[in-house]
């Protein structure tokens, strides 16, 4: 078995309890388990405690929280009108970008009932009915792993984590900044350069303006060459978006899979029927040599079908980028060889390499009994958020009333949170394409000139840090049509290695070429990784 270097386990430890917590997407609700409790650093997060049996309305927020192998201790206070009404929209909706760090405890009656305005008391985690917490934001989260991994330097872990991911994109509201995603992820050549559209769900008019934020937060030099907002305006319920070909594509009666299974052969439907943060990974017991996981889905196919829509709300796992990284380590002196040979390469001979290596989100279509085809993959989206993201399928070969699709990747690759499948026509909507007027850098420089051609200048980001707030005058909206906001973005980005030593590992230099040795590395790295854990984390417990 692959052995993992000892300054980098708790990497691979970190990466596995974030998971033990909930899929890192944009603030989205987990239930978790009331043991974990004690295993919490408590300083950045808020601590609230509901009424299981009143949960909009019976609440108090915790201060001096102390943390217990079986209980807390804390100062309870009732909650503010205020605060009480906010918690109570978090419970119903499951999402809100303002309480990403909070943690909400659901305590059973009568323990609850009995408390007053203000007391300080000792509450037994058996009293607890659930505990939810929020994807918080990328800091918080792994904080929260720091608490039980320890003794790792926050950016270096950080950089190890995040290691092949691109620039961060962020929609401006009212209520502030919310993070959207990540731009032409795996563009990591100049020779790789590609055209992007990023969803934004979250953009809110501001002074009559739309704002976002595209900023460089890891060790990566990042060049922009064109960013404009797409203003789409359509009947409500429909759904707009692009497909990395640049088709546009609307999305108006998705349907759910009708069955859905892993390689393993076992049910998942209700992992990918809707966008509820459960989300797919795979079979992460697969002991199949290969390592590549499948999913198996079969979708109602209405007789006179001849196209269809594949939709999937997905992203990359941080395992991968853990990984990728492990995997370039195991080539030690000879790495920035390798890095050097692939960056002479062609686009196509890169490309083929991430497919062999089962990276981006393969898509496969059965055309006749027991026949598979391969007919198109989803780029790679990056680890930080959730994008909904769409390929136009071909069935002119299908002629059985139902359509059975496969996606494929390396293990434990991708997090699916849904899968659908829509076989309506395309519909004309109200489309604005606008131009930047103006992008102020964090120095106060205007590169908005940069942005809004598809040429040879570029927004350069060579620094931690980097950003630039990128503006657009708002057009009026139509009485009765539906606003949405897709940001056209192209450019690439260079990963800024350290250097290795030593000389390449069990890991030969001939399998870096070999077709499924990211994806069977993968699973070592992982099946040690889960030794690792049981024996230095979970003895915590």
């Amino acid at each position: 078995m692959k052995t993992i270097r000892y300054f980098q386990r708790p990497v691979a430890l970190l990466l596995l309890l974030v998971m033990a917590f909930g899929t890192l997407n944009c603030y989205s609700r987990r239930q978790m388990r009331t043991s974990r409790l004690s295993q919490i650093n408590t300083k950045p997060l808020t601590f609230i405690a509901i009424d299981s049996s009143a949960p909009t309305t019976r609440m108090w927020a915790l201060s001096n929280v102390k943390m217990e192998a079986t209980a807390l201790t804390a100062r309870f206070d009732r909650a503010s009108p205020a605060l009480t009404k906010e918690i109570a929209t978090i419970h119903k909706n499951g999402q809100n970008a303002r309480h990403t760090d909070h943690v909400l405890i659901y305590v059973n009656p009568p323990t609850i009932t009995a408390y007053g305005d203000t007391l300080t008391t000792r509450l037994d985690f058996a009293k607890i009915s659930k505990v939810e917490v929020f994807k918080f934001d990328g800091g918080k989260t792994i904080g929260l792993a720091f608490a039980i991994v320890g003794g790792v330097a926050a950016v270096g872990l950080i950089a190890l984590v995040i290691a092949c991911s691109c620039p961060y994109v962020y929609s401006e509201g009212p209520e502030g900044n919310q993070l959207e995603g990540e731009l032409f992820a795996g563009a990591i050549y100049p020779q790789l350069e590609r055209a992007d559209w990023l969803p934004l769900p979250a953009l809110q008019p501001v002074d009559n303006q739309y704002n976002i934020l595209i900023a460089n937060r890891l060790f990566e030099n990042q060049h922009t060459n064109l960013l404009e907002l797409e203003v789409l305006d359509c009947q409500p319920g429909i759904q707009p978006l692009y497909d990395k070909y640049g088709r546009f594509h609307t999305i108006a009666d998705a349907l759910q899979p009708v069955s859905a299974t892993n390689i393993s052969g076992q049910n998942v439907l209700s992992e990918i029927q809707s966008q509820d943060g459960v989300v797919f990974r795979g079979d992460l017991e697969n002991e199949q040599a290969e390592g590549v996981e499948r999913l198996t889905l079969t979708f109602a196919k209405p007789a006179a079908a001849r196209n269809a829509k594949l939709v999937v709300h997905a992203k990359n796992n941080f395992w991968l980028d853990y990984v990728y990284y492990q995997f370039q380590e195991e080539l030690g002196v000879y790495g920035e060889k390798i890095r050097q040979k692939f960056a002479k390469k062609s686009a196509a001979q890169n490309l083929a390499w991430a497919e062999r290596q089962k990276m981006p989100l393969a898509v496969w279509l059965e055309t006749s009994a027991g026949k598979w085809e391969k007919v198109d993959y989803f780029n790679l989206i990056g680890p930080m958020a959730f994008k909904k993201d769409v390929l136009s399928i071909d069935l002119s070969q299908v002629q059985t009333d139902f359509v059975c699709l496969r996606l494929e990747y390396g293990f434990n690759f991708w997090e699916i949170d849904e899968v659908s499948l829509d076989f309506s026509d395309d519909v004309p909507v109200l489309h604005q394409k606008l131009e930047a007027t103006k992008a102020i850098t964090q120095t106060g420089e205007d590169v908005s000139t940069a942005l809004r051609s598809d040429d040879q200048q570029y927004y350069d980001q060579p620094n931690v840090g980097d950003e630039a707030r990128v503006s657009f005058a708002a057009p009026p909206l139509q009485p009765g049509l539906a606003r949405h906001f897709i940001l056209h973005a192209k450019g690439h980005y260079e990963i800024r290695h350290q250097p290795a030593t030593g000389r390449p590992g069990l890991f030969k230099l001939k399998a870096w070429e070999q077709e499924n040795a990211l994806p069977r590395f993968s699973r070592e790295c992982w099946q040690e990784a889960r030794e690792l854990s049981s024996n230095e984390v979970m003895s915590q417990n």
